[in-house]
Protein backbone atom coordinates (compact mmCIF):
# COMPACT_ATOMS: atom_id res chain seq x y z
CA UNK A 1 0.00 0.00 0.00
CA UNK A 2 1.54 3.32 -0.92
CA UNK A 3 0.17 6.61 0.32
CA UNK A 4 0.11 9.85 -1.62
CA UNK A 5 -1.27 13.14 -0.74
CA UNK A 6 -0.59 16.89 -1.84
CA UNK A 7 -1.28 19.22 0.36
CA UNK A 8 -1.14 19.29 4.10
CA UNK A 9 -3.57 20.99 6.63
CA UNK A 10 -1.67 21.28 10.49
CA UNK A 11 -3.79 22.20 13.03
CA UNK A 12 -2.22 22.20 16.62
CA UNK A 13 -3.58 23.35 19.56
CA UNK A 14 -2.78 24.79 23.32
CA UNK A 15 -4.49 23.31 26.09
CA UNK A 16 -5.99 20.67 24.71
CA UNK A 17 -6.53 18.20 27.58
CA UNK A 18 -6.43 14.11 26.45
CA UNK A 19 -9.60 13.49 28.57
CA UNK A 20 -12.11 15.32 27.11
CA UNK A 21 -12.46 13.90 23.40
CA UNK A 22 -14.42 11.11 23.30
CA UNK A 23 -12.19 8.83 20.91
CA UNK A 24 -9.73 9.06 24.08
CA UNK A 25 -12.49 8.04 26.79
CA UNK A 26 -14.31 10.84 27.21
CA UNK A 27 -18.05 9.57 27.28
CA UNK A 28 -20.25 12.91 29.06
CA UNK A 29 -18.92 15.36 26.46
CA UNK A 30 -20.66 14.77 23.15
CA UNK A 31 -17.67 15.27 20.49
CA UNK A 32 -19.15 13.60 16.85
CA UNK A 33 -16.90 15.30 14.61
CA UNK A 34 -13.60 14.38 16.80
CA UNK A 35 -15.23 10.90 16.67
CA UNK A 36 -16.21 10.92 13.33
CA UNK A 37 -12.57 12.57 12.43
CA UNK A 38 -11.29 9.36 14.75
CA UNK A 39 -12.93 6.81 12.71
CA UNK A 40 -11.75 8.10 9.52
CA UNK A 41 -7.82 8.43 10.91
CA UNK A 42 -5.39 7.06 12.88
CA UNK A 43 -5.13 7.81 16.74
CA UNK A 44 -2.15 7.84 18.41
CA UNK A 45 -2.63 7.03 21.75
CA UNK A 46 0.72 7.88 23.36
CA UNK A 47 1.95 11.23 22.14
CA UNK A 48 3.62 13.71 24.63
CA UNK A 49 5.82 16.96 24.13
CA UNK A 50 8.93 17.07 24.32
CA UNK A 51 8.98 20.52 26.56
CA UNK A 52 6.51 22.47 29.06
CA UNK A 53 7.65 25.63 26.99
CA UNK A 54 5.40 25.48 23.47
CA UNK A 55 8.72 26.94 21.88
CA UNK A 56 10.69 24.24 22.12
CA UNK A 57 7.92 22.08 20.87
CA UNK A 58 7.71 24.32 17.77
CA UNK A 59 11.75 24.50 17.22
CA UNK A 60 11.39 20.50 17.21
CA UNK A 61 8.13 20.73 14.91
CA UNK A 62 9.67 22.80 12.35
CA UNK A 63 12.95 22.07 12.54
CA UNK A 64 15.52 20.98 9.81
CA UNK A 65 14.07 24.32 7.84
CA UNK A 66 11.65 21.57 6.18
CA UNK A 67 9.13 24.03 5.43
CA UNK A 68 11.86 26.58 3.33
CA UNK A 69 12.65 23.11 1.19
CA UNK A 70 8.59 22.87 0.86
CA UNK A 71 8.41 26.02 -0.49
CA UNK A 72 11.43 25.57 -2.70
CA UNK A 73 10.09 22.29 -4.26
CA UNK A 74 7.23 24.88 -5.44
CA UNK A 75 4.84 24.72 -2.42
CA UNK A 76 2.90 27.56 -0.97
CA UNK A 77 3.14 27.81 2.94
CA UNK A 78 0.81 29.43 5.21
CA UNK A 79 0.26 30.20 9.16
CA UNK A 80 -2.68 31.46 10.95
CA UNK A 81 -2.79 31.61 14.40
CA UNK A 82 -3.98 34.06 17.82
CA UNK A 83 -0.60 33.62 19.10
CA UNK A 84 1.76 36.27 18.70
CA UNK A 85 4.68 34.42 20.26
CA UNK A 86 3.90 31.90 17.80
CA UNK A 87 3.38 35.06 14.95
CA UNK A 88 6.73 35.85 15.29
CA UNK A 89 8.30 32.73 15.69
CA UNK A 90 7.43 31.49 12.20
CA UNK A 91 9.53 34.86 10.42
CA UNK A 92 11.30 32.51 8.97
CA UNK A 93 9.20 29.39 7.77
CA UNK A 94 6.11 30.65 6.34
CA UNK A 95 5.38 32.56 2.95
CA UNK A 96 2.42 33.98 4.25
CA UNK A 97 0.88 34.49 8.09
CA UNK A 98 -2.69 35.80 9.27
CA UNK A 99 -3.07 36.94 12.88
CA UNK A 100 -6.36 36.65 14.38
CA UNK A 101 -7.15 39.00 17.15
CA UNK A 102 -9.55 38.62 19.42
CA UNK A 103 -12.49 41.08 18.77
CA UNK A 104 -13.08 41.98 21.82
CA UNK A 105 -11.91 41.04 25.59
CA UNK A 106 -15.29 39.56 26.70
CA UNK A 107 -17.47 35.79 26.08
CA UNK A 108 -19.12 36.07 22.60
CA UNK A 109 -22.82 36.11 22.43
CA UNK A 110 -22.23 33.82 19.01
CA UNK A 111 -19.95 31.07 17.41
CA UNK A 112 -18.86 32.95 14.64
CA UNK A 113 -17.52 36.06 17.09
CA UNK A 114 -15.10 33.46 18.82
CA UNK A 115 -11.36 32.38 18.20
CA UNK A 116 -12.12 28.93 17.42
CA UNK A 117 -14.38 30.08 14.35
CA UNK A 118 -12.84 32.63 13.17
CA UNK A 119 -9.65 30.16 12.65
CA UNK A 120 -11.34 27.38 11.20
CA UNK A 121 -12.97 30.18 9.05
CA UNK A 122 -10.16 31.30 7.32
CA UNK A 123 -8.59 27.95 7.22
CA UNK A 124 -11.28 26.52 4.77
CA UNK A 125 -11.49 30.02 3.32
CA UNK A 126 -7.39 30.01 2.27
CA UNK A 127 -7.33 26.13 1.36
CA UNK A 128 -10.46 27.51 -1.20
CA UNK A 129 -8.38 30.14 -2.33
CA UNK A 130 -5.15 27.79 -2.72
CA UNK A 131 -6.83 25.09 -4.54
CA UNK A 132 -8.37 27.80 -7.58
CA UNK A 133 -5.78 29.98 -7.71
CA UNK A 134 -3.54 27.18 -8.41
CA UNK A 135 -4.45 23.68 -8.11
CA UNK A 136 -1.29 21.82 -9.09
CA UNK A 137 0.76 23.74 -6.35
CA UNK A 138 1.37 21.93 -3.05
CA UNK A 139 0.32 23.65 0.05
CA UNK A 140 1.44 23.45 3.88
CA UNK A 141 -1.91 25.39 5.80
CA UNK A 142 -0.69 25.55 9.40
CA UNK A 143 -3.50 26.62 12.34
CA UNK A 144 -1.99 27.19 15.64
CA UNK A 145 -4.97 27.43 18.32
CA UNK A 146 -4.11 29.65 21.94
CA UNK A 147 -6.94 27.28 22.52
CA UNK A 148 -8.09 26.62 26.20
CA UNK A 149 -4.75 28.23 27.50
CA UNK A 150 -5.78 31.96 25.61
CA UNK A 151 -9.16 33.76 25.84
CA UNK A 152 -11.81 31.88 26.93
CA UNK A 153 -14.60 33.38 24.96
CA UNK A 154 -16.73 30.71 23.84
CA UNK A 155 -20.43 31.90 24.72
CA UNK A 156 -22.38 31.16 28.04
CA UNK A 157 -24.75 29.15 25.40
CA UNK A 158 -21.99 26.25 25.01
CA UNK A 159 -21.33 26.54 28.10
CA UNK A 160 -24.08 25.71 29.73
CA UNK A 161 -24.83 22.26 27.46
CA UNK A 162 -23.49 20.22 29.92
CA UNK A 163 -24.71 21.83 32.82
CA UNK A 164 -27.34 20.06 34.90
CA UNK A 165 -30.08 21.63 37.12
CA UNK A 166 -28.38 21.45 40.26
CA UNK A 167 -24.96 22.28 39.23
CA UNK A 168 -23.38 25.46 40.15
CA UNK A 169 -22.88 28.34 37.48
CA UNK A 170 -20.50 27.75 35.18
CA UNK A 171 -17.32 29.47 34.97
CA UNK A 172 -18.24 33.28 32.85
CA UNK A 173 -14.88 34.55 32.55
CA UNK A 174 -13.16 35.53 29.81
CA UNK A 175 -9.40 35.30 31.49
CA UNK A 176 -8.31 31.64 31.76
CA UNK A 177 -8.92 30.39 35.01
CA UNK A 178 -5.85 29.54 37.55
CA UNK A 179 -6.78 27.78 41.17
CA UNK A 180 -4.32 26.15 43.23
CA UNK A 181 -6.96 25.82 45.90
CA UNK A 182 -10.57 25.27 44.68
CA UNK A 183 -13.60 23.27 46.23
CA UNK A 184 -15.82 20.97 44.36
CA UNK A 185 -18.05 23.49 42.98
CA UNK A 186 -15.54 25.88 41.47
CA UNK A 187 -14.27 22.26 39.61
CA UNK A 188 -17.38 22.02 38.23
CA UNK A 189 -17.81 25.35 37.23
CA UNK A 190 -15.00 25.26 35.09
CA UNK A 191 -15.54 21.38 33.88
CA UNK A 192 -18.65 23.09 32.56
CA UNK A 193 -16.46 25.83 30.98
CA UNK A 194 -14.13 24.04 29.48
CA UNK A 195 -16.44 21.33 27.77
CA UNK A 196 -18.44 24.24 26.21
CA UNK A 197 -15.26 25.02 24.65
CA UNK A 198 -14.62 21.85 23.57
CA UNK A 199 -18.45 21.50 22.02
CA UNK A 200 -17.49 24.67 20.19
CA UNK A 201 -14.04 23.12 19.04
CA UNK A 202 -16.41 20.43 17.61
CA UNK A 203 -18.78 22.21 15.69
CA UNK A 204 -15.77 24.01 13.94
CA UNK A 205 -14.30 21.02 13.24
CA UNK A 206 -16.65 19.62 11.62
CA UNK A 207 -17.60 22.58 8.86
CA UNK A 208 -13.45 21.81 7.88
CA UNK A 209 -14.02 17.89 7.99
CA UNK A 210 -17.33 18.83 6.02
CA UNK A 211 -15.39 21.08 3.32
CA UNK A 212 -12.50 18.13 3.05
CA UNK A 213 -14.84 15.52 2.32
CA UNK A 214 -16.85 17.94 -0.35
CA UNK A 215 -13.11 19.04 -1.97
CA UNK A 216 -13.54 22.30 -1.56
CA UNK A 217 -10.25 22.82 -0.11
CA UNK A 218 -8.47 20.93 -2.71
CA UNK A 219 -8.11 16.93 -3.13
CA UNK A 220 -5.34 14.61 -1.61
CA UNK A 221 -5.17 16.75 1.48
CA UNK A 222 -3.63 15.19 4.83
CA UNK A 223 -5.05 16.47 7.84
CA UNK A 224 -3.11 16.03 11.35
CA UNK A 225 -4.83 17.45 14.74
CA UNK A 226 -3.06 17.73 17.62
CA UNK A 227 -2.17 18.89 20.97
CA UNK A 228 0.94 21.58 22.17
CA UNK A 229 0.68 21.02 25.65
CA UNK A 230 -2.63 19.90 27.64
CA UNK A 231 -4.45 22.01 30.57
CA UNK A 232 -5.11 21.03 34.53
CA UNK A 233 -8.66 20.21 35.42
CA UNK A 234 -8.31 19.20 38.84
CA UNK A 235 -5.45 16.53 38.64
CA UNK A 236 -2.83 17.24 40.97
CA UNK A 237 -5.11 19.76 42.54
CA UNK A 238 -4.54 22.12 39.74
CA UNK A 239 -6.84 23.97 37.91
CA UNK A 240 -5.74 25.93 34.50
CA UNK A 241 -2.71 25.99 32.32
CA UNK A 242 0.79 25.12 34.54
CA UNK A 243 4.14 23.50 33.42
CA UNK A 244 4.20 20.65 35.68
CA UNK A 245 5.19 17.87 33.89
CA UNK A 246 2.21 15.23 34.47
CA UNK A 247 -0.19 13.78 31.98
CA UNK A 248 -2.97 16.35 31.83
CA UNK A 249 0.04 19.09 30.30
CA UNK A 250 2.15 16.56 28.57
CA UNK A 251 0.06 13.56 27.15
CA UNK A 252 -1.50 14.87 24.04
CA UNK A 253 -3.99 13.77 21.45
CA UNK A 254 -2.88 13.05 17.56
CA UNK A 255 -4.81 12.78 15.14
CA UNK A 256 -3.34 12.06 11.63
CA UNK A 257 -5.87 11.64 8.65
CA UNK A 258 -4.66 10.79 5.52
CA UNK A 259 -6.62 10.75 2.15
CA UNK A 260 -9.09 8.05 1.03
CA UNK A 261 -9.27 6.83 4.56
CA UNK A 262 -5.92 5.47 4.73
CA UNK A 263 -5.11 4.15 8.36
CA UNK A 264 -8.86 4.59 9.55
CA UNK A 265 -9.57 3.27 12.95
CA UNK A 266 -6.18 2.32 13.38
CA UNK A 267 -4.64 3.05 16.88
CA UNK A 268 -1.18 3.59 17.65
CA UNK A 269 -0.02 2.87 21.14
CA UNK A 270 3.88 3.83 20.27
CA UNK A 271 5.45 6.40 22.38
CA UNK A 272 5.71 9.44 20.20
CA UNK A 273 6.66 13.38 20.31
CA UNK A 274 7.47 16.31 18.20
CA UNK A 275 10.09 15.03 16.57
CA UNK A 276 8.28 11.99 14.96
CA UNK A 277 5.77 14.48 13.73
CA UNK A 278 8.51 16.31 12.65
CA UNK A 279 10.06 13.56 10.38
CA UNK A 280 6.76 12.84 8.91
CA UNK A 281 6.48 16.42 7.90
CA UNK A 282 10.23 16.11 6.48
CA UNK A 283 9.77 13.20 4.40
CA UNK A 284 6.71 15.10 2.78
CA UNK A 285 9.36 17.86 1.67
CA UNK A 286 11.29 14.90 0.29
CA UNK A 287 8.43 12.35 -1.44
CA UNK A 288 9.63 10.00 1.20
CA UNK A 289 6.21 9.66 3.56
CA UNK A 290 5.68 5.80 2.50
CA UNK A 291 9.32 5.51 4.60
CA UNK A 292 8.29 7.77 7.42
CA UNK A 293 7.80 6.38 11.07
CA UNK A 294 4.29 7.45 11.27
CA UNK A 295 3.12 6.06 7.75
CA UNK A 296 4.99 3.05 8.32
CA UNK A 297 2.79 2.61 12.07
CA UNK A 298 -0.52 3.78 10.09
CA UNK A 299 0.12 1.00 7.75
CA UNK A 300 0.63 -1.31 10.81
CA UNK A 301 4.36 -2.17 9.88
CA UNK A 302 6.12 -3.43 12.63
CA UNK A 303 9.16 -1.33 13.92
CA UNK A 304 11.21 -0.58 16.51
CA UNK A 305 9.44 0.84 19.59
CA UNK A 306 10.76 3.77 21.17
CA UNK A 307 12.94 2.69 24.81
CA UNK A 308 12.06 6.10 26.52
CA UNK A 309 10.80 9.74 25.60
CA UNK A 310 12.33 12.35 27.35
CA UNK A 311 10.58 15.74 28.70
CA UNK A 312 11.89 18.55 30.16
CA UNK A 313 10.39 21.14 32.28
CA UNK A 314 11.50 24.70 33.53
CA UNK A 315 13.70 24.18 36.18
CA UNK A 316 15.17 20.72 37.24
CA UNK A 317 11.80 19.16 36.56
CA UNK A 318 12.53 15.95 34.01
CA UNK A 319 10.22 13.06 33.05
CA UNK A 320 11.16 9.54 31.38
CA UNK A 321 7.70 7.85 29.84
CA UNK A 322 8.69 4.48 28.70
CA UNK A 323 6.08 1.52 27.38
CA UNK A 324 5.90 0.22 31.47
CA UNK A 325 6.56 3.60 33.67
CA UNK A 326 6.64 7.29 33.96
CA UNK A 327 8.92 9.07 36.06
CA UNK A 328 9.30 12.25 36.95
CA UNK A 329 11.99 13.88 38.70
CA UNK A 330 12.40 17.33 40.93
CA UNK A 331 15.86 17.33 42.44
CA UNK A 332 16.27 14.49 44.28
CA UNK A 333 12.87 13.70 44.46
CA UNK A 334 11.38 11.06 42.50
CA UNK A 335 7.83 9.58 41.39
CA UNK A 336 7.46 6.62 39.30
CA UNK A 337 3.65 5.79 37.94
CA UNK A 338 2.80 2.63 36.39
CA UNK A 339 1.55 2.74 32.59
CA UNK A 340 -0.68 2.64 31.01
CA UNK A 341 -2.78 1.57 33.95
CA UNK A 342 -2.21 4.96 35.92
CA UNK A 343 -3.78 7.03 33.50
CA UNK A 344 -3.18 10.42 35.03
CA UNK A 345 -0.42 9.59 37.40
CA UNK A 346 -2.37 9.54 40.79
CA UNK A 347 -0.85 6.14 42.11
CA UNK A 348 2.91 6.77 42.94
CA UNK A 349 4.81 3.11 43.56
CA UNK A 350 8.26 4.57 44.35
CA UNK A 351 8.37 3.32 47.85
CA UNK A 352 7.43 -0.25 46.59
CA UNK A 353 10.07 -0.47 43.69
CA UNK A 354 13.30 -0.53 45.74
CA UNK A 355 16.20 -2.68 43.78
CA UNK A 356 13.96 -3.16 40.48
CA UNK A 357 16.48 -3.40 37.81
CA UNK A 358 14.68 -2.63 35.42
CA UNK A 359 13.87 1.20 37.23
CA UNK A 360 17.70 1.31 38.05
CA UNK A 361 18.38 1.46 34.61
CA UNK A 362 15.94 3.89 33.64
CA UNK A 363 16.87 6.28 36.27
CA UNK A 364 20.26 6.56 34.98
CA UNK A 365 18.87 8.46 31.99
CA UNK A 366 17.49 11.17 34.41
Amino acid sequence: MCVSFQNLICISIDGLHNGMIGAYGNSWIQTPAFDSLAVQATVFDRYYAVSSILGDNFDLLWRNSWLDQFCQNGGNTILVTDDSDIFNHANAYFKRKYMIEPSANKIAEYADETNFFKIFATIIDLASELRNDNSDQQYCLWAHLRGFRGCWDFPLAYRERHRDVEDPLPYDGFVVPMFDEFDPDQLQSVMEAYSGGMSLLDDVLAGLLESIESGEVGGQTALTIFGTRGFSLGEHKRIGANYELFGENIHLPLFVHLPDNTGATVRVSELLNPDDLADFFISVTKNQFNNSKIVQLIKENKINQNEFLRINGKGNETVLVTPNWFIRRIGEQINIYVKPDDRWEVNDVSNRLNENPEIDVILKKL
